[in-house]
């Protein structure tokens, strides 16, 4: 995953992600299925600089925009178990994401 902000040089981006929390891992996307739905999994999201998990709701660092007005987020997602047992399927899962500018 990739997020790209252009604006105006001169400001830094914050990105905060919001989404469906499972109720035991906060911090994990709830899976959902169309045929058949896997179940005791989530998927975490990281920051792909240093492998940190992105905390939902939590503001991310700042990003400073460069000279052309442009800043990079790279994140990388993984399949985490939330349950000790877990039953295959698929597992799909969607997000929204608020970015905030601070100028």
């Amino acid at each position: 995953m990739l997020g790209k902000i252009t604006e105006a040089p001169g400001g830094d981006g914050d990105l905060k992600v919001g989404t469906p929390l499972t109720a035991g891992n906060p911090g994990d996307f709830t899976g959902t299925g169309q045929a058949i739905a896997a179940t005791g999994v989530g998927i975490r999201i990281f920051n792909q600089s240093d492998n940190s998990q992105v905390k939902l709701y939590n503001d991310s660092a700042y990003t400073a925009i460069d000279a052309e007005g442009k800043a990079e987020m790279k994140f990388i997602a993984r399949y985490v178990a939330t349950n000790a047992t877990v039953t295959a399927g698929t597992a799909n899962a969607d997000s929204q994401f608020t970015v905030e500018y601070k100028k």
